[in-house]
């Protein structure tokens, strides 16, 4: 099943608005419990690498449901997010490009299985990728959003 992505640069002005309008004003904020005897606020970045046979595993899923592997583990992560939190909809950072500010993206992880899961990740990441090139941090200080959202 080869799911066409959303992304499209040349969307209006107007269908950005009302993208990011829905996804910044939907609230929530999901707080990763922090285990430690001195804990604080902020964030954080770790890097790991990915055993081959999981990699392996990664492609032979891409190729099968016709999704990126970046969905595969956009969709692994929202996942994790939700258990540390207890929450079925998430929300996190998502960089689409190098060196690009990162970008608010809401998940669900409320579908039954993997394989929906991953394609609704995939539809989310294709719009959020398509809406990408938006004013995000503009149109936040005009709404008079100024808390962190992940």
């Amino acid at each position: 099943m080869e799911i066409e992505p959303v992304v499209n640069r040349g969307l209006d002005r107007a269908a950005g608005r009302k993208f990011w309008r829905g996804v910044l004003l939907t609230g929530g904020f999901t707080a990763i419990p922090r285990w430690s005897v001195d804990p604080a606020t902020g964030t954080a970045e770790h890097e790991a690498k990915i055993p081959d046979d999981l990699i392996a595993t990664l492609r032979q899923l891409v190729d099968e449901l016709g999704v990126t592997a970046s969905s595969v583990l956009l969709a692994a992560h929202a996942k994790v997010l939700a258990a540390l939190s207890g929450e079925r909809e998430v929300a996190c950072g998502y960089v689409g490009r190098q060196g690009a500010q990162p970008l608010l993206c809401r998940l669900t992880t409320e579908p039954d299985s993997w394989r929906k899961l991953l394609l609704a990740t995939y539809r989310a990441e294709s719009e959020l990728l398509a809406h990408s090139d938006f004013p995000v941090d503009d149109f936040k200080r005009e709404l008079s959003l100024t808390e962190p959202f992940f």
